[in-house]
């Protein structure tokens, strides 16, 4: 390889390594570096390990930093077996140039492997405790990854449902080690009525500190409720849950109030409504919890017309709730505010959502 001018010696030994990855993997070596590099992640470390292996690093693109608070480099593991075998994955925690570098992120990795069973390999939670993204090598080296790049498929890999079969989240204090400092924090900034959202990797914990902060709040006198958006399955089941927990918090406080059924519809009007008539009746500072907001975020281009359109549902009601909260801490002296838990912050980071002002810019964000 000729010196060209201005290029370092660094740089010299980065395009030999790719370029020796292209001759060990012909039939997709190419295809992978541009797929790894097409949203402006960079390849910055790659080492051919003979025996169809390889082992790759790869800076992440500003968009995958902020969006999934991945700031150090992502190990990829090349492994371009038709038998997969479970030592060939270890070194994802064994080698150096992987995981076990001091520049690698330990809470994502990347493997691109031949083996149809690599999916179902990487879905053992005692031999993974971290998200790995799985690329079909054969799929690959057809073109199949052509029209997409890391931070789509990281974000495939991050929205999907339960990939490692975890245990349940930690709902008890006894259970919940740890994660002191960052209880408090967010305690004490929800306890000051301060909107709060907390966002990191799927799997990372954030609904167990949801749950603890929850408990930290009942102690300190602080009502709250509680919704999980991935269990709803439109915008009325969602306005109907917050009117219902609402009418579950008004019992906790000794109010008597019929619960809601909850195969009653309920109207946008009947909704607004209903939470100014329940909140005068709670006459209490009230802290609105809500899980997996990602469902009411517009995230990627890959959504048929339907999903997007039951996205956009699920954020208008974001929308007119945060409405309600302004409207309410101008008038009230009980305070009423958010706290969110999510993959993706751009739902409250960016201005325009779904083709309109995004009235949730601007929350106080919290990062995990």
């Amino acid at each position: 390889m000729e010196q060209g001018r201005g290029v370092t010696a660094n740089q010299q030994v980065l395009g030999k390594a790719k370029e020796d990855l292209v001759r060990r993997f012909p039939s997709f070596g190419q295809r992978l570096i541009d797929f790894l590099e097409r949203d402006q992640s960079r390849i910055v470390y790659a080492k051919d390990w003979g025996r169809e292996e390889a082992a790759i690093r790869v800076f992440p693109s500003p968009t995958i930093s902020n969006q999934f608070d991945i700031s150090l480099e992502i190990p990829v593991l090349v492994a371009d077996f038709p038998d997969l075998q479970p030592r060939t994955l270890r070194q994802f925690d064994t080698s150096v140039e992987l995981r076990k570098s001091a520049s690698a992120d330990k809470d994502i990795a990347v493997l691109v492997a031949s083996d149809a069973r690599a999916q179902d390999l990487v879905r053992d939670r005692k031999r993974f405790a971290f998200p790995v993204l799985v690329i079909d090598a054969s799929r690959l080296a057809e073109g199949g990854y052509t029209n997409t790049d890391l931070r789509t498929e990281l974000a495939r890999l991050l929205r999907s449902v339960d990939h490692f079969d975890y245990s349940n989240e930690i709902t008890t204090a006894a259970d919940f080690f740890g994660r002191r400092d960052e209880i408090e924090a967010l305690t004490r900034l929800a306890v000051a009525g301060q909107s709060v959202g907390i966002f990191g990797l799927r799997r990372s914990g954030k609904t167990s500190l949801l749950y603890r902060v929850r408990g930290e709040l009942k102690e300190r006198g602080v009502g709250s409720i509680y919704v999980q958006l991935n269990a709803l399955l439109d915008a009325d089941a969602f306005r109907g849950e917050i009117l219902r927990e609402l009418d579950h918090l008004a019992a906790d406080y000794g109010l008597k109030r019929p619960v809601r059924d909850p195969r009653v519809p309920v109207t946008a009007r009947e909704w607004v409504y209903g939470i100014a008539e329940v909140l005068d009746l709670i006459d209490h500072q009230v802290v609105i919890i809500i899980d997996e907001i990602d469902l009411a975020n517009e995230d990627a281009a890959e959504f048929d017309e339907s999903e997007i359109k039951q996205r956009q549902d699920l954020n208008r009601v974001l929308q007119q709730l945060r409405g309600i909260i302004q409207i309410r801490n101008d008038r009230s002296n009980h305070r009423l505010s958010f706290l969110v838990a999510g993959v993706a912050m751009s739902v409250f980071t960016q201005a325009i959502r779904f083709g309109r002002e995004n009235q949730l810019f601007g929350l106080r964000r919290r990062g995990r």
